[in-house]
């Protein structure tokens, strides 16, 4: 057990200290990680559309840096990782709109979301 929690406690530090030496990476990494809650948060209100979209500028995000086969497998981990963090982090809020995904909370996220696309941020 104490092994599994040192794990998930050096996990964010592993990752950071990956992407550390290539900045092209780290901003990926970064702009993933402000992504991927709303990615969350967008799926757990049925909005599948608008998290398609996100996904969408994720990707091309990732083009961005992609050279070989190798940068795609590190491109898609750090996704994966990104949506790990992401889910944990917010796990209450997670479930919260998953239950009720019809709330105002989600149909403002999703305008929120659609603005800042537009905005290109």
């Amino acid at each position: 057990m104490r092994t599994l929690i040192l794990v998930l406690l050096l996990l964010p530090a592993t990752a950071l200290a990956q992407f550390e030496d290539n900045p092209q990476q780290q901003t990926l990494w970064d702009s993933m990680n402000n992504a991927a809650p709303s990615y969350e948060m967008l799926l757990a209100c049925e909005r599948d559309v608008t998290a398609d979209i996100v996904f969408d500028t994720v990707k091309e995000m990732m083009s961005l840096i992609v050279q070989s086969n190798s940068d795609i497998e590190i491109a898609f981990e750090m996704w994966s990782r990104a949506r790990s963090n992401a889910a944990i982090e917010y796990f209450e809020t997670l479930r919260g709109m998953e239950q009720n995904p019809n709330s105002p909370v989600c149909d403002e996220l999703e305008n929120n979301v659609i603005q800042a696309m537009n905005r290109g941020i």
